[in-house]
């Protein structure tokens, strides 16, 4: 045994491992015994398999909790199923950085309604197809917390059992997962945080966000630790600094978690002030770095022809589609294009009066005054933002979220509307940065205003283009910015919204005479959906060029829209269920118009309406449906009785 106790004094690479243990066969059964414990050390010294175990054992745990909260839904406590819900959310969180291997899954468990084609409106034949519609997690807190449904909870939560069961299946295969996957989806879910999670409120109904940051944070930690003896060895730096913006990170979460031996409790993200965020978001901006420093140092990160690579891998097995429709034909030329052009064209000079008066505000540095003249810079351009697929550069540099560039908020790709609102609102900063980007919205408004006068430029301008992006705004607004608060630092998000819809009419309203009973539809759905936002300075249903006017434009810009954080539950359910009904107005109209390909998402027959299309083609009655129960499950299959299920839930929202 001496030789044996000789071994364990020598710190061993995984291939002196592997040597020894293949003497083993020959060796006494006194030695077998302890190269049998080696045995079980050496499968725990693989970096690759301690983070898939740890991952295992996290899903392992999320299968459990998930039949908990079934359980817990089919006894209609409403109270205690939001407990067991976020009993549910925390594992998950820790092992979401492996999501490249897991696919649809993720999508399945996780994804939020903007992940989907058609946002929160299910297809019930596509239940069971991995990654095709809203469910999992997130869609168990809108019923829960927002439509206060338990029952319409139940069949998700039947599913998301099974879902979870194809992830921990998806974790046996160790041939899947490797360093270089590991370290790339910690840097991507750190990044992600910093730069998305704190500006859309990941967990927007339950209002539990900085449960979803900590267990990202404690995933990170976990994941790391099998390769700090490493890190340690090739750049003790790095090791430490990456270990210090850990610490500072979790320090910096602390003063909103409260544990105790039932697990955490976390501080609602909407009490959290603005200073602590910001603080918490430069930490994990931190370990995001640190976390490429060290993927450098141990030589796991990804070139970026193999990141290009995953990307395209990732996208590969999408269907191609030949168009087998002829679209109507409306060009720049016909009135139907040019009017809604001529709105905008009346509007911009008003948005570049208002960006300049705000430029000279921040030069002058008053910030109260700036915080003001923010506001009047933004209700024109989100109608004009409804063309922005005819000028998508202009848009991004106006109007795009830090979320959209790899590093985020620390990108210097970064400016625009956002940027500025971050600078001013979260931040109180005008300094020449600030007037730089201030200087930077006048340039690209000058670039539109010079796109609408230049004839060359007209091909980019036509019906299907401006249906187009009616379409994906108002599913947009429904389904992505409601939940990712617009205007996160400012607290304009309503502003957003009903500006949107304004602008969205404003396209449409030329084609009216082409689809009168479809149009009537429409302004009658945006109508209803500004009824959400209150607005009394405004009809938002005036939206020609003809009705521009100084006192029509300051009826939008000095409104008194309601600040996003005041706004009750009900009035947030109000702009995402008027918001859908918008967008499948819009679709209607395009249909009926023939400006959409068959090709397209958005096609009649392709189309799912909000909340459930296509429902007849699985239960033929509701009476069908309601005598229809999970009990069935076994026997009948999981799609037809979740179907089922769902076609009595639609039956409830």
């Amino acid at each position: 045994m001496a030789s044996s106790s000789g071994l364990l004094r020598v710190s061993m690479s995984y291939k002196g491992f592997l040597l020894v243990l293949l003497s083993a066969a020959v060796m006494s059964s006194a030695e077998a015994g302890f190269y049998s414990q080696m045995r079980r050390l050496l499968q725990t010294a693989d970096p690759v398999e301690q983070v898939l175990e740890f991952a295992r054992n996290a899903a392992q745990v999320s299968i459990e909790n998930a039949e908990s909260l079934l359980e817990t839904l089919r006894s209609g406590d409403m109270a205690a199923s939001r407990q067991a819900y976020l009993k549910l959310r925390p594992e998950y969180e820790q092992i979401e950085h492996l999501y490249e291997v897991f696919g649809d899954t993720d999508a399945d468990i996780d994804a939020r309604p903007d992940a989907f084609t058609y946002g929160e409106a299910i297809d019930p034949n596509q239940l069971t197809t991995p990654g095709a519609i809203f469910k999992g997690s997130h869609r168990i807190e809108v019923l829960l917390y927002r439509d206060e449904n338990v029952t319409a909870a139940i069949p998700f939560a039947e599913l998301l059992i099974e879902d979870y069961k194809t992830l921990l299946t998806k974790l046996e295969n160790a041939e899947d997962y490797t360093e270089e996957i590991i370290f790339a989806g910690l840097i991507e879910v750190a990044y992600e945080v910093a730069k998305k999670k704190f500006s859309s409120e990941e967990e927007t109904w339950s209002d539990q966000s900085v449960l979803i940051f900590d267990n990202n944070l404690k995933g990170i930690i976990e994941m790391v630790k099998p390769f700090q003896s490493d890190l340690e060895t090739t750049d003790t730096a790095v090791a430490q600094e990456l270990q210090a913006n850990l610490d500072a990170a979790t320090a910096a979460l602390a003063p909103f978690i409260e544990s105790s031996a039932d697990g955490n409790t976390y501080t609602p993200y909407s009490t959290v002030p603005m200073e602590a965020r910001k603080a918490i978001q430069e930490e994990f901006y931190n370990v995001a770095l640190s976390l490429e420093a060290a993927a450098e140092a141990l030589n796991y990160a990804r070139a970026a022809e193999a990141e290009a690579e995953a990307e395209s891998e990732a996208g590969a097995d999408e269907d191609t589609c030949t168009p087998t429709i002829t679209l109507a034909e409306y060009n720049s030329s016909t009135p139907y294009v040019q009017n809604g052009i001529d709105y905008f064209r009346a509007l911009l000079p008003y948005q570049q009066n208002f960006s300049a008066e705000f430029t000279k505000l921040v030069e002058a540095g008053d910030l109260d005054a700036v915080k003001a003249a923010y506001g009047a810079t933004r209700p024109l351009w989100e109608q004009i933002e409804v063309l922005a697929v005819s000028y998508p550069f202009i848009d991004e540099d106006l109007d795009a979220r830090e979320y959209v560039y790899p590093k985020g908020e620390i990108s210097e790709m970064w400016k625009g509307f956002h940027r500025l609102e971050r600078l001013i609102f979260r931040d109180g900063t005008l300094d020449n940065e600030t007037l730089q980007y201030a200087k930077g919205v006048e340039e690209s408004l000058a670039e539109l205003d010079t796109l609408y006068s230049d004839e060359l430029y007209s091909a980019n301008f036509a019906g299907v283009l401006s249906f187009e992006g009616m379409m994906n705004l108002a599913n947009e607004v429904a389904s992505k910015k409601v939940s990712s608060e617009e205007e996160t630092s400012s607290d304009l998000s309503m502003m957003i919204f009903y500006n949107n819809w304004k602008g969205i009419l404003s396209q449409a309203l030329p084609f009216c005479p082409l689809a009168e009973a479809e149009c009537a539809e429409l302004v009658a759905a945006v109508k209803e959906a500004g009824e959400c936002i209150g607005i009394t300075t405004d009809s938002i249903e005036k939206a020609t060029a003809a009705d521009v006017t100084a006192a029509s434009v300051e009826g939008v810009t000095e409104a008194e829209y309601p600040l996003y954080s005041e706004a009750s539950m009900a009035d947030r359910k109000c702009v995402v269920e008027k918001g859908y009904a918008v967008r499948d107005a819009v679709v209607k109209m395009a249909n009926a118009l023939n400006l959409v390909s068959d090709c397209s998402p958005f096609y009649s027959d392709n189309f799912v309406t909000y909340p459930m299309g296509a429902a007849k083609v699985v239960a033929s009655s509701t009476e069908e449906a309601a005598a229809t129960t999970s009990a069935g499950l076994k026997s009948m299959g999981n799609a037809v009785v979740v179907a089922a299920s769902l076609a009595g839930f639609a039956l409830l929202v």
